[in-house]
């Protein structure tokens, strides 16, 4: 009789694991997620104004001459030249557009440039931002499409003996989303 108990309890256990299963499987459940995306602007960069250095008189002829305009429209140092007057200095302005709220960074990948064809032109360098340690911060929203401007300020190099005569060139800017 203790095998029959025995017995009747094993299969009562058997068809219970058997069922069990079955069971769980009744209480599963399951959802759905969501996805979703918020394209932002592109970022854009723009001239506003170009950098300029005005109209200098090279004191000695002989000797380099350097002019550093800063990036808020004033000459903020200069060396072996007089500046005249009639010149337009300038400090480059830029406009800087995309997602509102976001930062950016500037930089500036060309470390000097040239004004000017021949052997020895005038240069610029040391190009600078008005923004504290060249970063942005669009106006707005992420829902908006914001809008910074920043100044720009470099220093113009003038070699011995340059010729008199109107010099030009181009720098490159680069902005960034953070």
């Amino acid at each position: 009789m203790k095998s029959a108990h025995l017995l009747s309890a094993l299969a009562a256990a058997a068809a219970l694991a058997a069922s069990a299963p079955a069971a769980l499987a009744q209480n599963a459940g399951s959802t759905t997620g969501a996805a979703s995306l918020t394209v932002g602007n592109v970022l854009t960069v723009s001239r506003q104004s170009d950098l300029a250095f005005g109209r200098i008189v090279i004191s000695s002829a002989g000797s380099p001459a350097t002019v550093t305009v800063g990036t808020s429209n004033a000459v903020t140092g200069i060396n072996n030249a007089t500046e005249l007057t009639g010149g337009t200095i300038t400090s480059g302005v830029f406009n800087v557009t995309g997602v509102g709220g976001s930062t950016y960074a500037v930089t500036f990948p060309q470390a000097s440039v040239s004004l000017g064809a021949g052997t020895n032109p005038p240069t610029v360098d040391t190009f600078s931002t008005n923004l504290a340690s060249g970063i942005g911060q669009l106006s707005g929203t992420s829902a908006d499409i914001g809008l910074q401007s920043f100044n720009v300020g470099a220093v113009l190099h003038v070699p011995p003996n340059t010729a008199a005569g109107n010099y030009s060139g181009t720098f490159q800017v680069n902005v960034a989303y953070n």
